[in-house]
């Protein structure tokens, strides 16, 4: 119980320290392009999805509501839960990925501290690993934290599900719950999660000696 008491206070102060870091990186990103104004520009692509879907339009492929998309690259799943969130919360939608955004970006931060805690089994190591998730950007076509997109999250999810399979021990709910943020994962994006999910199936074929490089490379990915 002492034990267990210990872990649920280190991981409060831990969470605690990368939420007010995250909401400090995500205002030095952001502090001279305050609400409304957007850094991401795909989010003017994606809105137009959406704002078919508020008009009672849906399709499985974005292609197939705007002619914005010149190939489908995922579903529309990522386009119907902001849809819905759109729905529900009464403000514009310049406002409304304002907020989102940080949402996305304060969950990759923790994801990436609960990955790099899971592996190292050390506190120190998911704190590490949150504030370095909190502090880098790349700002090349490739993942970053500060922008929600299809890919983005297609990523996080995918890599969260392989940290799953590689620690699940064989338990089985942890495994359940890997197959389905792959499977979430592919939807979110085909090429993204169409490699975590080639790379989650090497993680069974692999051999335990070969798993430590494996690990090295999905904290790479991360």
């Amino acid at each position: 119980r002492e034990c267990s008491t210990n872990f649920m206070k280190q991981t409060t102060i831990t969470y605690s320290i990368l939420l007010v870091f995250s909401m400090f990186t995500f205002w030095l990103w952001r502090v001279d392009n305050l609400v409304p104004s957007v850094l991401n520009w795909d989010i003017f692509e994606h809105q137009t999805v959406i704002n078919q879907m508020h008009q009672s339009r849906w399709a499985l492929l974005p292609s197939a509501l705007t002619d914005t998309f010149r190939f489908d690259g995922y579903t529309t799943l990522f386009h119907t839960i902001l849809a819905v969130a759109q729905s529900i919360i009464p403000v514009d939608p310049l406002t409304f990925w304002w907020g989102a955004e940080f949402i996305h970006f304060l969950v990759t931060v923790l994801v990436s501290a609960y990955i790099a805690r899971t592996f190292l089994n050390q506190p120190l190591a998911g704190l590490v690993g949150g504030l370095l998730g909190a502090s880098i950007f790349e700002s090349q076509v490739a993942y970053t934290n500060l922008f929600l997109m299809p890919q983005t999250v297609s990523d996080t999810l995918g890599t969260l599900a392989i940290t799953l399979i590689v620690t699940s021990e064989k338990r089985i709910m942890p495994r359940v719950l890997a197959v389905l943020l792959l499977i979430l994962s592919v939807l979110f994006h085909f090429v993204i999660g169409g490699f975590v999910l080639g790379l989650a199936l090497i993680s069974q074929l692999t051999k335990d000696a070969n798993r430590h490089q494996l690990i090295q490379f999905t904290l790479a990915l991360t």
